[in-house]
């Protein structure tokens, strides 16, 4: 108790700090970025929960369309990347530490890396999207679906590394997965995240004429071939 007095007298008064969940603070906006990437997680084979891929990057989208800077929709976008790259592909550490004799914890280090690498991709698409709200307003939303497949399409340009598209995460729904023979794994990417897209806006539209703002994924509908 005296130290205390003593560092209030010399300093001031002390205050512990306090952890903000406010919608425009980064501990919130992180949260709607893991909360992306487990939903693409679940999405994916080991879980196959293919109609969460639909809503998916609403969480995301949804601080976006709230208007953050670039850099911090950069982290956002690669934190949700980094999440679902290391999780849908742990079979990386697992392969170099079966078959290549390597130390656990260096091989899912290096499979780590690999995540960060390729989650320069949705962070790209994040940041785009800041600057597309930024000029356009909430409205630009509608051009997620677009941004997405051209960050899509750079990856393996860059890298070589063609796993896990979002389209991909519906290949056991044929009657989606055929569209990919008018536009590749593209167009069935396009398609789903379309959907994210204007849960978004349909949230923004409704705030704007009723002035009642709701929570992401709140009442989030499933697609119709989910639908009892």
């Amino acid at each position: 108790m005296k130290l205390l007095k003593f560092l209030s007298s010399r300093f001031g008064s002390i205050k512990s700090p306090s952890l903000s969940f406010a919608p425009e603070d980064m501990p919130w906006q992180s949260t709607m970025a893991f909360a992306s990437a487990l939903l693409l997680i679940l999405s994916f084979p080991g879980f196959s929960q293919n109609y969460l891929a639909w809503v998916a990057l609403a969480p995301l989208l949804n601080v976006i369309a709230g208007g953050v800077s670039i850099r911090r929709a950069l982290w956002l976008g690669w934190l949700t990347g980094v999440i679902f790259t290391f999780f849908a592909e742990n079979w990386i550490a697992h392969s170099m530490t079966h078959y290549g004799d390597i130390v656990t914890g260096l091989a899912y280090l290096i499979a780590f890396f690999f995540a960060s690498i390729l989650a320069i991709f949705p962070a790209i698409f994040a940041a785009a999207m800041s600057v597309l709200v930024r000029s356009l307003g909430w409205p630009a939303m509608a051009l997620a679906p677009v941004v997405w497949v051209a960050t899509e399409w750079l990856r393996p340009q860059i890298t070589g590394v063609t796993w896990n598209a979002l389209g991909i995460s519906q290949v056991d729904q044929y009657a989606i997965a055929r569209l990919s023979q008018f536009g590749g794994v593209y167009l069935v990417s396009a398609e789903v995240v379309s959907v994210s897209a204007l849960i978004i806006l349909g949230l923004k539209l409704r705030e704007k004429m009723w002035g009642e703002p709701r929570p992401c994924c709140s009442c989030l509908p499933l697609p119709p071939w989910r639908c009892p």
